[in-house]
């Protein structure tokens, strides 16, 4: 990225946080500091691809601190993915006693907690309380594919996956049912994605993505898949 941007005549400086930083202070450090290193304190664009703490983070910026961005970016992008609808801390208790049995942290979203994000990132999107600054949002080309690979039950991943730290990657799929119906299908996204919404509203996505493999991952496979 900035080999090419130096190509085309539009340096950039690439600044990285640590993992898991508080990213809040770590654009108020860049803000701070960026000047030394040739960058501009008012041209910081945010970008971050795929994970917890890539696209869904800048996402989280964007509706932090009730849309007061406080001059810290100027522009963001998310790579692969969104703003992810998320409710509030209410429903975390499974992923805290994760933390707590086995000092493990789970995957995790941004979740409103009423003081760094206020209310819940749909509440924020729709009522227009967002970051006042234009970004980009894109999609990767089969990424999903990492996520069903096989035939697992949605449901059994999400219990031996996510929410059980001892289960280890290469155990997802030893460990699979091989069945998964649509009812699970929208149970697993309601519970992971779209906390508080209906099941009319999601029910959509069974049209969008049928349980047919000719049409899923890797694109363009058919029923080689």
């Amino acid at each position: 990225m900035v080999k090419r941007s130096v190509k085309i005549g539009q340096p950039i400086i690439f600044a990285m946080m640590n993992y898991q930083v508080n990213e809040r202070e770590g654009l108020r450090w860049i803000k701070k500091y960026i000047s030394t290193f040739g960058g501009h304190p008012n041209r910081v664009t945010i970008w971050g691809t795929s994970s917890s703490d890539g696209v869904f983070a800048v996402g989280a910026q964007l509706v932090t601190n009730g849309d007061d961005d406080e001059g810290l970016f100027h522009a963001a992008v998310m790579s692969c993915g969104s703003l992810l609808p998320t409710g509030d801390t209410a429903n975390q208790q499974s992923s805290f006693d994760g933390v707590v049995e086995h000092a493990v942290m789970p995957l995790w979203f941004p979740r409103a907690d009423g003081i760094f994000i206020k209310e819940p990132v749909r509440d924020a999107v729709l009522a227009g309380r967002i970051a006042d600054v234009p970004f980009m949002v894109g999609t990767s080309l089969d990424e999903g594919t990492l996520f069903v690979t096989g035939a697992w039950s949605v449901e059994h991943h999400v219990r031996a996956s996510f929410f059980n730290p001892t289960s280890p990657w290469h155990h997802w799929q030893t460990r699979t049912r091989f069945h998964s119906t649509d009812d699970d299908f929208l149970d697993y996204m309601l519970d992971r994605f779209f906390p508080g919404a209906s099941n009319e509203e999601v029910a959509p996505l069974i049209d969008l993505c049928p349980n047919v493999p000719a049409q899923g991952s890797p694109f363009g496979t058919g029923d080689t898949n």
